[in-house]
């Protein structure tokens, strides 16, 4: 009988702990500063304040981070402004990589920091997607 219970707590602990391992946020993202995407465990597109420009508006709720020539970038439209960490955001987002240019629409976010200066982390778990911008008033 003892046998079987610590099959039991063992399956049960894998289960648990596996589950747990695939709902965090990446953190090596929130080590990231500059704006960027991470998606797949990397950055797709960063910021690079030599070749490359931000837009904010807060109106349109949109946050948009290009390179000079316009070839390469990231955008995502925001349902609402971010305000407190914790906060869910809906978003569509798109951004091009070195062959394709990708969408997610309806994406939720969490906002997972905020920081002094306004430069927020959003991150979707299921998608293992994060976002880093910065609201400029």
């Amino acid at each position: 009988m003892r046998r079987i219970f610590t099959y039991i707590v063992l399956a049960l602990s894998g289960i648990f702990f596996t589950g747990c391992i695939g709902n965090s946020v990446d953190q090596a993202f929130l080590y990231y500063e500059g704006n960027t995407v991470h998606a797949n465990g990397a950055p797709q597109f960063s910021w690079d304040e030599k070749t490359c420009q931000v837009s904010f508006s807060r109106d349109a709720k949109e946050f948009r981070v290009f390179t000079d020539t316009m070839s390469d970038y990231y955008s995502i439209k925001m349902s609402e402004i971010p305000s407190s960490q914790g906060q869910s955001i809906s978003c569509d987002l798109t951004w091009t990589t070195s062959d394709d240019v990708i969408t997610k629409k309806g994406v939720t976010f969490k906002v997972e920091q905020i920081d002094v200066d306004g430069k927020v982390w959003l991150w979707n778990r299921k998608e293992k997607i994060g976002v880093i911008v910065q609201i400029i008033d």
